[in-house]
């Protein structure tokens, strides 16, 4: 498994999303949000915001950090 960061931004497609909206790719849970400087334990019902950093584990594959980039964006989504 790796730990990876991802830096939530205005313009990243989940930026305002509740996670359980979001639609984690398989095979990658979001362990924790770091917001503010608290960490926060990541539920359903937890809004993406601007300026979180969420920490997510994810099986160890060469192509995971840019499945997670396209995801964060948006990218390859049917709707």
């Amino acid at each position: 498994m790796d730990l990876i960061e991802v830096h939530v931004t205005e313009e990243l497609f989940i930026a305002g999303r509740r996670l359980a909206d979001a639609d984690v790719p398989a095979g990658a849970l979001v362990t924790a949000v770091i917001r503010d400087h608290e960490v926060v334990s990541p539920r359903g019902d937890t809004e993406l915001r601007s300026g979180d950093v969420l920490l997510i584990t994810a099986k160890r594959d060469p192509d995971a950090i840019e499945q997670l980039t396209a995801w964060a964006r948006g990218e390859n989504r049917d709707t």
